[in-house]
């Protein structure tokens, strides 16, 4: 029996091997490219890998024997119900959802396009009656070349434009070139565990007063953020945490930054534990965990964004031609908790919290890294503004924190009203999206 108050979600296959549906957009029995292998949406993801004894490299068909996770983005939130697309009337409309968990879906489906939608879903969108729905809101790494490819097949099988959505979490405009719309979404504000009503104190404890940096994914602006410091004489100035299991002078060569081989090798030097605070980071992820004492103990936070350009060529190659604009929890912790903030990220990073209504410290450091494409460059720029603050003793630092707090303020309200208008869930957003979707046709 339908119902008109549930907003249709409707899968292809139920696949009785995994009890479980088979991701949209993928054959029933997931041989693709002459192999049975993890789906190109999920990869490892679509399965439960915590019965796995070890992790195997990704699109190891090892995989294929371990159950379904059993579990998918926005399942059962609201009124959306996931349902077989043989079980939705004939007349009836439906969203065709295509979930997305890995980075690279587009170039591993580039000779695929919609190849595994069945001949209904493609005539019901051309015809108004469903809309095929791509989300993607974990990550920010697809742009251009991505949007060209979806751009592409939107055109091979004559789809009105409005009848497939791509809903991701690059804030980066495409602008309205592409034969599809776009809707870019954050959830990461809802995703901490404490917040605050009140500015957390300034009262450092030690000589690490200055700066805060999380660093435990080893990516290539960390790295070489970390070697800066070092260079600079500047770790003894701040509290952080560096996870890197690879050799730091290796990957500084593999960067092409020679010039902070010195740095690395003191860094390797080393034991690898002088760099996880409490946590042991091989096996613990803290993401959405705030530690007052790290903000109660520094003047600002040094934030390294999950995403810059470089990343994005890393994962994409040269030819990438967009910027990621991507906040994650990594952004929204020292709003929650009142801490002044610098943050290596991609392009337009602070211009997009600003035009959220956030206010940033450009009153009280030079904030022009912000328009600098070059990821080197950027970091140039964000390290001699920290070596200036670094010249400054407590009691000034004390004194910039005073003049600080309103914008201090004035962040944590703008972050509140965010979290109350969306009722405190993690999925508001991305519902709210989709029920603007289905309301509109």
């Amino acid at each position: 029996m339908e119902s008109n108050n549930q907003i249709r979600f409707a899968f292809q296959h139920w696949n009785e091997r995994y009890q479980w549906w088979t991701p949209n957009n993928c054959p029933a029995d997931m041989i693709i490219d002459g192999a049975a292998r993890p789906p190109y949406s999920h990869d490892w993801m679509y399965f439960d890998h915590g019965a796995a004894q070890s992790m195997w490299p990704h699109a190891d068909p090892r995989y294929l024997d371990l159950p379904a996770l059993k579990s998918e983005i926005i399942q059962d939130y609201g009124d959306i119900r996931f349902q077989h697309l043989d079980a939705v009337g004939q007349s009836s409309k439906y969203i065709y959802p295509i979930f997305l968990r890995t980075w690279d879906y587009f170039f591993k489906m580039q000779n695929h396009g919609f190849a595994f939608v069945s001949d209904r879903v493609i005539q019901d969108v051309q015809q108004g009656r469903a809309r095929i729905v791509i989300l993607h809101p974990w990550e920010g790494t697809c742009g251009d070349p991505d949007w060209r490819i979806l751009d592409q097949w939107v055109a091979a099988w004559k789809l009105p434009r409005d009848g497939v959505y791509f809903v991701h979490g690059n804030h980066a405009d495409p602008g309205s070139q592409y034969r599809f719309v776009y809707r870019p979404v954050s959830m990461f504000q809802l995703s901490l565990t404490q917040y605050y009503t009140d500015l957390m104190e300034y009262q450092p404890s030690s000589t690490k007063d200055l700066f805060l940096s999380y660093n435990r994914g080893e990516r290539r602006h960390r790295t070489l953020l970390i070697c800066e410091l070092f260079r600079r004489s500047l770790q003894d100035r701040g509290v952080f945490s560096y996870f890197n299991p690879h050799s730091t002078q290796e990957r500084v060569r593999r960067y092409g930054r020679e010039d902070l081989l010195q740095a690395a090798q003191l860094i390797d030097s080393l034991p690898r534990d002088s760099f996880q605070l409490e946590w042991d980071l091989s096996v613990h992820n803290p993401a959405f965990q705030i530690t007052e004492s790290h903000y109660r103990d520094t003047f600002l936070s040094l934030v390294t964004e999950t995403l810059t350009e470089d990343v994005i060529v890393s994962m994409h190659g040269a030819d990438a031609k967009h910027t990621p604009v991507f906040p994650t929890e990594k952004t929204w912790k020292p709003i929650a908790v009142g801490h002044p903030f610098i943050i290596l990220a991609g392009c337009g990073h602070l211009a997009h919290l600003r035009s959220l209504g956030y206010q940033t410290f450009g009153n009280w450091w030079s904030e022009q890294y912000d328009e600098v494409e070059n990821p080197d460059k950027k970091l140039s720029m964000i390290m001699e503004e920290l070596d200036r603050l670094s010249r400054l003793n407590t009691v000034a630092l004390r004194a910039l924190r005073t003049e600080m707090e309103p914008v201090l303020r004035h962040n944590q309200k703008v972050l509140k009203k965010f979290r109350k208008k969306h009722g405190y869930q993690y999925w508001e957003p991305l519902y709210r999206i989709i029920q603007e979707i289905w309301q509109g046709f």
